[in-house]
């Protein structure tokens, strides 16, 4: 989960170490990055922070709450703000947050444009990654590897799918096993494909971090949401596929 960087270099080398970790974090190692953004200065810089450790904690109550401590963003904060957004599992508020970085302008480098992709990706808003990945010619997907990408955004255009649809229909079946991480200490990592046998539909695969034995619940919380709202294309296109981390 990579994430833009803060304005305190040792804050920012710590919480790439976690992330590289890739496994369940040490508590010890979570109370004491904790215990450094207490220490930060800048207010806003501590909310955004404490919005992405308590998201990778697995205390997700905890990172909404620092995020709308943040009192929103502008443009030199939208892309931080979209990243602690999808950090805490507010899709929503991540791609209207990107949206307002692209229209402001602040999406003015390679970098910033390669995280912004990265973050509109992970939460699902195909549409705005795509004119995110236009507006430069540059060699910025192939340089951070995103190429895979390409055929997810590719397939979610000639489907006609609409970034706020697939996002109601993932945040519902979401919404429903958030209790099966709380507090698990590692983060929630979702990847999208192209199916190869059917080129019609798109795999989102959601790594969670919970006990092998309870996948049984969580594949019926995953499905029993409501469907009202949700265009037929997005429901028979997309397919959601629970699996556990490891």
């Amino acid at each position: 989960m990579p994430r833009p960087r803060a304005i305190s270099e040792h804050i920012d080398l710590w919480f790439q170490e976690l992330i590289d970790l890739d496994e369940a974090i040490p508590l010890f190692r979570l109370r004491r990055l904790e215990t450094e953004i207490s220490k930060l200065n800048n207010e806003y810089e501590k909310a955004i922070d404490y919005a992405y450790l308590y998201g990778i904690w697995g205390k997700i109550d905890e990172a909404r709450s620092w995020l709308r401590a943040t009192g929103g963003y502008g443009s030199s904060t939208a892309l931080s703000y979209a990243g602690a957004a999808k950090a805490s599992l507010q899709f929503t508020e991540s791609m209207k947050a990107l949206r307002y970085a692209k229209d402001s302008g602040a999406l003015s480098t390679q970098s910033s444009r390669a995280f912004a992709f990265y973050i509109a990706m992970g939460v699902c808003a195909y549409n705005l990654a795509q004119e995110i990945q236009e507006m430069k010619d540059d060699d910025m997907i192939e340089k951070y590897e995103y190429s895979p990408s390409m055929k997810v955004i590719k397939s979610a255009s000639r489907l006609g799918l609409k970034d706020e649809d697939i996002q109601t229909y993932f945040n519902r079946s979401l919404s429903n096993i958030e209790k099966h991480f709380d507090n698990k200490r590692w983060a929630l990592a979702i990847h999208q494909s192209v199916c190869e046998e059917m080129p019609d539909k798109i795999v989102l695969r959601v790594e969670v971090p919970a006990d092998p034995e309870k996948f049984g619940d969580i594949l019926w919380d995953m499905c029993d949401i409501d469907y009202s709202g949700i265009p037929a294309e997005v429901r028979n296109s997309i397919i959601i596929n629970p699996v556990p981390a490891e």
